[in-house]
């Protein structure tokens, strides 16, 4: 009932193609009969061979029901290393996370995946994207992601009672209005092109500096928290 492929780090003496290929065989012959409730596909060191499996045995995972997900690919920095392909359909998926992973706007179509209640996108580039959607999301979690420089992601999940944005590169996302949310924490850090080059927020000679008045947009969504914590 539950498949973890970790530490594939340690597979020295092994080739990429081994990889595919076992890890093809493990999950594409399995009994098509046969669900799983938790799968989890981890990989230690920068995914440098065909990066198009890794979309398909997502797809395949949730073809089996699989209601916990847990993707961690190091793709090159440089390169078209993105998940991406059609967007994630699942009436079974209730937790996701992904780590170390390049998105774009159909990975982050969330309006097919109906029960999908817990989202954590960790150390991942989002620079990309233009939006994270869902309407049965509770919890989202974002850290040490890096968002676009030349716009906004727009996140539009309005049932979110929890919402986390830990330290992250880039401008601030636009959030949806979120009347459900009872708790919210926002970490802006060093790298966020929100915050003035002086270390403060919105002091008048930086914001000039930079061209950008707009941190507010990352604050807006947030109005109607029970405990907001910046």
């Amino acid at each position: 009932r539950c498949l973890r492929i970790n530490d594939m780090g340690s597979w020295r003496k092994s080739t990429d193609v081994f990889r595919n290929r076992f890890i093809n065989c493990l999950l594409l012959f399995r009994d098509p009969g046969s669900t799983l409730d938790e799968v989890e596909i981890e990989y230690a060191q920068h995914f440098e061979d065909d990066h198009t499996w890794i979309s398909t045995w997502i797809h395949h995972a949730l073809s089996c029901q699989t209601q916990v997900l847990t993707v961690k690919f190091p793709l090159p920095v440089y390169g078209p290393g993105y998940l991406d392909g059609p967007p994630l359909v699942s009436r079974y998926l209730r937790r996701l996370q992904v780590s170390d992973v390049s998105l774009k706007s159909k990975f982050l179509n969330f309006s097919s995946c109906l029960t999908l209640e817990y989202l954590k996108i960790e150390d991942s580039n989002l620079k990309t994207a233009s939006s994270i959607l869902s309407q049965s999301l509770k919890h989202q979690a974002s850290k040490h992601c890096h968002f676009k420089n030349d716009g906004w992601v727009r996140i539009s999940a309005p049932n979110l009672i929890g919402f986390r944005l830990a330290p992250f590169y880039g401008l601030a996302p636009l959030l949806d209005s979120m009347p459900s949310l009872v708790a919210a924490s926002i970490t802006l850090g060093e790298m966020c092109e929100e915050m003035c080059y002086c270390g403060n927020l919105s002091c008048g000679g930086c914001d000039a500096q930079a061209g950008n008045n707009d941190y507010h947009v990352a604050l807006q969504g947030l109005s109607g928290a029970t405990n907001l914590k910046l």
